[in-house]
């Protein structure tokens, strides 16, 4: 259980990054 508690927190952590990251690309394109 706590296994998989730390495979969603590490997918969450992955999915944040990639979204922040994609933001970061937005607001260069703009500039």
């Amino acid at each position: 259980m706590r296994h998989l508690h730390g495979c969603f927190y590490f997918r969450a952590v992955v999915i944040n990054l990639c979204h922040a990251y994609l933001l970061v690309i937005e607001e260069t394109k703009q500039r």
